[in-house]
């Protein structure tokens, strides 16, 4: 698969159970910073600040669920969202007894299934690099619908992508930020997240 390709049907590319298997082998009862380090290190920091409600909380792209039973332990409710089937139902199952994960089957630029000005806080890790960045926007502009005037969200993404590979769309940082801000989303503020970079932002 070429770049071109990729970015006209992402979809044939990350629902293959081969390619979108997601990674969930992290027992997350066990994890500490060195197991899991984005999340002890990029996340969890930002979702103890006194002034983020723990109400509702997304996971965006959530793959296999590396993270999700980390956020359940701060959240009354997680809901993962992920557009591989393969995913879903293998996040499902290792998620079934908890009473406060739940997941959807869905690409991020349609969250038709969440309410608008619902979700307190969301997060990703290494999504939406992948997207076409026409698929970047949309999916941006749901995040900030889906927000609440004081939700917050954390974005981990590699910015910018230059000459990347295939399934990573090229796009510099004044393009990406310009897209965040567009969706209706305010930058608080950036910092390195080797290879990454980390994006604070909030609904404006």
């Amino acid at each position: 698969m070429n770049k071109q390709e990729y970015e006209k049907n992402p979809h044939a590319y990350w629902g293959a159970p081969q390619v979108g298997r997601g990674s969930s082998q992290i027992d997350f009862e066990k994890a500490d910073s060195k197991e899991n380090p984005i999340w002890f290190k990029h996340i969890l920091p930002e979702v103890i600040l006194e002034n983020v409600n723990h109400g509702l909380c997304l996971d965006l792209g959530c793959g296999g669920g590396r993270y999700i039973g980390l956020a359940s332990k701060h959240f009354d409710k997680v809901i993962g969202i992920d557009f591989s089937e393969f995913n879903i139902n293998k996040a499902t199952k290792k998620y079934a007894d908890f009473k406060n994960i739940s997941f959807l089957l869905s690409s991020l630029n349609n969250m038709k299934a969440i309410e608008s000005n619902s979700v307190d806080f969301a997060y990703s890790a290494a999504v939406f690099m992948h997207m076409p960045n026409e698929i970047k926007k949309l999916a941006l502009r749901e995040l900030a619908r889906v927000l609440k005037p004081s939700g917050r969200v954390v974005l981990i993404e590699i910015v910018p992508i230059a000459n990347g590979a295939f399934d990573c769309p090229d796009i510099s940082a004044a393009e990406w930020k310009d897209i965040v801000v567009k969706a209706g989303l305010n930058i608080l503020y950036e910092s390195n997240a080797n290879p990454f970079m980390k994006y604070r932002n909030y609904k404006t």
